[in-house]
């Protein structure tokens, strides 16, 4: 599952021990985690 990242001033920050699901809302399939 492709997970998206944290940004902050535009560059990429933290490393999270959890994840929370994005769905698509015309499917409701989960595409990606962030």
């Amino acid at each position: 599952m492709e997970r998206i990242p944290h940004f902050i001033n535009g560059g990429r920050v933290g490393d999270a021990d959890r994840f929370g699901p994005v769905f698509n809302p015309a499917t409701g399939v989960q595409e990606k985690e962030v």
